[in-house]
C-alpha cells in the first residue's frame, strides 16, 4: 500500500509549466478570500482523516497480529 501511495503522490508531483500557474492562480485567489482558505483547510483535514483510516482499515486486513499487538500497547 506504501508503494502505491508513493507512486500516486510522485506521479502529482510531476507537472509542466502550464501546471505550475495553477498553485499560483489559486494561491492568488485564497489570498484574497480568506473564507476559502478555510474551506480548503477543513477539506484537507477531512482528507487526512480518510487517509488515515483507510490506512488503518488496511494494515489491520494486511498484518491482523501486528493490529492487535498495536491495539494492546495504546
Amino acid at each position: 500500500m506504501l508503494v502505491d501511495l508513493s507512486v500516486l503522490l510522485s506521479q502529482c508531483l510531476q507537472c509542466t509549466a502550464a501546471d505550475r500557474k495553477v498553485p499560483e492562480q489559486r494561491l492568488s485567489v485564497i489570498k484574497e478570500n480568506v473564507y476559502l482558505f478555510g474551506m480548503r483547510t477543513a477539506t484537507l483535514r477531512d482528507l487526512e482523516d480518510v487517509v488515515q483510516q483507510t490506512s488503518k482499515r488496511r494494515f489491520t486486513a494486511d498484518a491482523p497480529a501486528l493490529a492487535q499487538d498495536q491495539a494492546e500497547r495504546y
